[in-house]
């Protein structure tokens, strides 16, 4: 899917959902997007970081990349097709002696809201520490 036409260069995600209405991609997006922000709510409380959370804006771009900024992350429209679109190995068929517990990696939505997470989380970073920050710290623990 190209980049949408007619939209901004970059939107709310609520404005980005809007625009994928009546595409084939909506549902899952709609479904990937929600509660975005909890994994980073999530890291906030248990690092202590005292920071509001950042807004979340996707650019209306093809490119699979993302972009972390104070108070803000920037999603590519390439990275959520890229999150939607990644064919999803079931570890069941791949590691026949699997675990019950490894079924729930073969629930493709579990496993691409993982990777946006990730994603975010890691942009996250970037904005409230740093790397070097992050690696001072550690430095400190050790």
């Amino acid at each position: 899917m190209p980049a949408l036409e007619g939209y901004p260069e970059i939107l709310s995600t609520e404005e980005y959902l809007a625009a994928l209405e009546g595409t084939e991609y909506f549902d899952r997006a709609a479904e990937l997007l929600h509660l975005l922000d909890m994994p980073l709510r999530f890291h906030n409380v248990g690092n202590f970081v005292q920071d509001p959370l950042p807004v979340i804006r996707v650019r209306n771009d093809i490119a699979t990349l993302a972009e972390g900024a104070p108070y803000a992350i920037y999603l590519w429209h390439g990275m959520v097709l890229h999150c939607l679109t990644t064919q999803i190995a079931n570890v069941n068929a791949v590691i026949k002696a699997a675990p019950p517990a490894a079924d729930i990696f073969g629930n493709e939505m579990y496993v691409r809201k993982n990777m946006l997470a990730w994603v975010m989380l890691h942009e996250h970073m970037h904005a409230t520490r740093g790397h070097n920050a992050v690696l001072q710290c550690s430095a400190r623990t050790s």
